[in-house]
């Protein structure tokens, strides 16, 4: 995630956004198209003839989260009513087992942690703050796709890109990656003493990423135990204040029969807040079990390995904060697809076969033409 929304930079004549270096270069990248068909360098039909406009940048994911776990909740509640199981909840430990059991339903088919919303088809690319696109066209259409291939000023605007430390996306070539490995875009992060401050704190090595994402993002998972629990405060207190109270209805036990005056209702009234008491472990091991079923892990986990891992990611938080507790937890989960992935490679014989499915699981963002 973008660390902070002062490191985006507005791209003029439009309300599209990207991170600022990247704002830079497009907007020279720009410059030197105009400056093209200035000199009738540009042919003056197809997508390209009017230059390079930017219709989409930087989406918030914050925002794009919030929005999704607002259809989330009321995938819940509806599982709530349909099972009956909404007469269980009187309180907010009642409502986190039956979150829970909610969640090993839906785990298979969708997600719920930020992380995982993050890595998911879910999330767009241009959360990154690295990706402008120039159109709105269909993602789906090859004929579009071609059109553009084939656009006379194809090969100008190619080249020009990454010229200006760009590159495109094959099935997408309306779509700019900023290339941060490139020289072209790393000049862009600047070193001047006038620079803002975290421009200044770049270090510029082309070949790599350098350490462009310890200065311009945030690690999801650090702050991922304060955004569950919210969230599932936000849920309960939602729940409890849209559905306030139910009836349980009982036969009377010194009835023989039943009749309408046998049957025995009380009204039982949810708590309206959730508990100011501390149910940090509980949401640790609580959270630390959906993210096992978001990665399909949970049945490589032990019960035994896991309350292990449990115990020591609370001592964690204890002795030192959330945020070693959130790390040894993620190093787990990567550990454990490393582990996964390994298994794969090895299960495959027909290594040129394994190869052709490793790389097309890869995004190539360059068109390289035949």
């Amino acid at each position: 995630m973008v660390k902070d929304l002062n490191f985006l930079k507005n791209i003029p004549g439009s309300d599209v956004m990207a991170l600022d270096f990247v704002t830079e270069a497009f907007i020279d990248l720009q410059k030197h198209f105009n400056k093209a068909m200035a000199f009738n360098r540009i042919t003056k039909f197809g997508n390209l003839s009017n230059g390079i406009v930017p219709v989409r940048g930087y989406a918030d994911v914050n925002l794009l989260y919030a929005d999704y776990l607002g259809g989330i909740y009321d995938t819940l509640v509806s599982y709530l009513f349909t099972t009956n199981n909404d007469r269980k909840i009187k309180k907010y430990t009642d409502f986190l087992q039956e979150f829970f059991h909610f969640i090993d339903i839906i785990s298979g088919e969708t997600v719920f942690s930020r992380t995982a919303f993050i890595k998911s088809r879910l999330c767009p690319v241009n959360s990154s703050g690295l990706v402008i696109d120039i159109s709105d066209d269909s993602f789906s259409d090859d004929d579009v796709r071609d059109s553009w291939i084939e656009d006379p000023n194809f090969n100008f605007y190619r080249n020009a890109a990454i010229k200006f430390g760009f590159l495109l996306d094959r099935s997408a070539p309306w779509r700019l990656y900023a290339n941060i490995a490139s020289v072209e875009m790393q000049k862009y992060w600047g070193s001047q003493t006038d620079s803002a401050p975290h421009r200044q704190m770049l270090m510029q090595s082309p070949g790599g990423a350098s350490n462009l994402f310890d200065v311009y993002f945030i690690r999801p998972h650090n702050y991922e135990l304060e955004q569950f629990e919210a969230t599932l405060i936000y849920f309960y207190e939602r729940f409890a204040r849209e559905n306030p109270s139910f009836r349980i209805s009982e036969v009377r036990a010194d009835r023989s029969c039943v009749d309408q005056t046998a049957v025995k209702e009380d009204l039982v009234v949810r708590e309206n807040i959730a508990s100011p008491t501390d149910h940090t472990n509980i949401l640790m091991k609580l959270f630390f079990q959906i993210r096992l079923r978001e990665e399909q892990l949970h049945e490589r986990m032990p019960q035994q390995k896991f309350n292990n891992y449990v115990r020591y990611a609370n001592r964690l938080m204890k002795k030192v904060d959330k945020f070693a507790a959130m790390r040894y937890i993620n190093n787990k989960i990567k550990n454990l697809n490393s582990l996964k992935e390994s298994e794969n490679l090895m299960a495959c014989q027909n290594y040129e076969s394994c190869d052709q499915v490793n790389k097309s699981s890869l995004v190539d963002y360059t068109y390289v033409k035949d």
